[in-house]
């Protein structure tokens, strides 16, 4: 254990530390279900003195070593049995094991146990109304997202997203909490709420370790979207020497999707602004001494962002330094 997980960590861009630890425990490790092996939901935290650090590493064993098991971490051996340890997420059984638990509401022990003081919790799996709706299909396709960082996510039946949360912290998800309360108020501009994973200790504080959410299909989110047409236009006008004055005409069209966005979050607002029952989210009236503070806080970032683009001009590419001229 000792030595498997350390080198385990050092492979995953979603550890949460600066750098794997030399030294890593299982936190605990509950058994989940014993569909094709045995899945284990799991977390591991640093023997180097880290402490509040905690990565969430669900885990299977298959006692075939003959079997094709997506990412193994390592042989095992139990007796004369022979086996693999593997990253449980990226098993059909495993995926197909969460959303079959939230359909149910399952409960697991969550127990810590592991060493002297730990006490045990509870796993709890919590379904929205709308995941009984959506007649998932029992052999839907698995689509496993790549280049993630921080989390991992996968997509089932075209229908649904999974997200398992790698680095898992104290307290309710703000994610969870927002989504949970415009689902419910029938905010229809988002990817529903679906379910949630939700280990909670014996000190009654809570750990989000999985998120369901409706899959909405996409090219992107509208920031990233939002840059490319800009660089697009940038290096168009550039390419035939266009004034940068004249910019306004060739996003003219991006002027409509502008407007939805905005319309779409006003909606939003309009709806967080409604009284509430739920503390969390009654709304308070802004005063002026809110206005003015948000509005030094973004004079500040622009001054920050003004004096990082002069001290790298030296350094831009010929179009953007023609933009930050014109900037400036």
């Amino acid at each position: 254990e000792r030595e498997v997980l350390p080198q385990y960590l050092a492979r995953q861009r979603w550890y949460p530390g600066k750098q794997p630890p030399a030294r890593a425990r299982l936190a605990y490790a509950t058994p989940f279900t014993s569909a094709a092996g045995e899945y284990y939901w799991a977390e591991v935290e640093p023997e180097d003195g880290v402490t509040g650090l905690r990565a969430q590493a669900p885990f299977v064993l298959v006692w075939d070593e003959t079997a094709a098991v997506q990412y193994a971490i390592a042989r095992v051996r139990r007796g004369a049995e022979v086996g693999v340890l593997a990253d449980a997420f990226l098993q059909d059984g495993f995926v197909r094991g969460v959303v079959q638990a939230l359909l149910e509401g399952r409960e697991l022990d969550g127990r810590s146990g592991g060493k002297p003081g730990d006490k045990p919790g509870v796993i709890r799996f919590m379904a929205e109304d709308g995941l009984a709706a959506m007649d998932l299909a029992e052999d839907g396709e698995l689509q496993w997202l790549t280049g993630e960082q921080s989390n991992s996510s996968v997509i089932v039946d075209g229908k649904l997203i999974l997200k398992l949360v790698r680095a898992v912290q104290a307290g309710a998800s703000p994610e969870v909490e927002m989504t949970r309360y415009l689902t419910r108020a029938g905010y229809a501009n988002m990817p529903a709420l679906l379910g949630e994973v939700q280990r909670e200790d014996a000190d009654g504080v809570v750990h989000t370790l999985a998120v369901a959410h409706r899959y909405v299909a996409n090219e992107g989110d509208a920031w990233s979207w939002t840059l490319d047409l800009l660089k697009r236009t940038l290096d168009n006008a550039l390419l035939v020497n266009q004034n940068p004055d004249e910019f306004a005409q060739d996003l003219q069209g991006y002027a409509a999707m502008a407007a939805t966005m905005g319309e779409r979050l006003a909606q939003m607002h309009n709806l967080l602004a409604q009284p509430s029952d739920d503390p969390a989210f009654q709304p308070r009236q802004a005063s002026q001494a809110d206005a003015d503070a948000r509005a030094r806080h973004v004079q500040g970032l622009l001054e920050s962002a003004e004096k990082d683009l002069r001290a790298q001009f030296g350094k831009l590419e010929a179009p953007s330094r023609a933009c930050a001229e014109w900037y400036f």
